[in-house]
């Protein structure tokens, strides 16, 4: 399921809002978070996108690594769901939906445990910059 102080971690970080960790990064005078990176268009409405993906949520360096064979639904529920921040599509990892245990395996590490599930993980700006030079078209 994971570790149980990096699932604390994590409820912790997610309980904050945007607002309480700007005045705590002001008050303490640490550097604001590193820029998102570059994220992938959507799909174009009614577009077929199939595979396994790649989510981040804003501000955080959590990702959901995960599959579905229709990204512009999957996008939209997890965008509806009671998650404060709003979540950034990176784009693909592969077309192939069967790859996804491979890239849980990779980071099973890193996994953080949200709604039960085993698809988030928070991984470093330099995991992540690395994943995103794995995207496919």
């Amino acid at each position: 399921m994971g570790n149980p102080l990096a699932i604390a971690r994590f409820n912790a970080r997610r309980a904050r809002t945007a607002a309480e960790i700007k005045r705590e990064r002001t008050k303490k005078k640490i550097a604001p978070v590193a820029p998102l990176a570059v994220r992938a268009p959507m799909p174009q409405h009614g577009a077929r996108g199939e595979g396994v993906y790649l989510l981040r949520e804003t501000g955080t360096n959590f990702v959901k690594i995960g599959c579905t064979a229709a990204i512009e639904r999957r996008y939209s529920s997890l965008a509806r769901s009671d998650n404060p921040r709003r979540l950034i599509f990176l784009g693909w990892l592969s077309r192939d939906m069967s790859d996804e245990g491979r890239f849980h395996k990779e980071f099973e590490s890193f996994s953080v445990a949200l709604g039960g599930g085993i698809e988030w993980f928070e991984l470093t700006e330099e995991q992540i910059v690395a994943l995103q030079a794995r995207l496919v078209q």
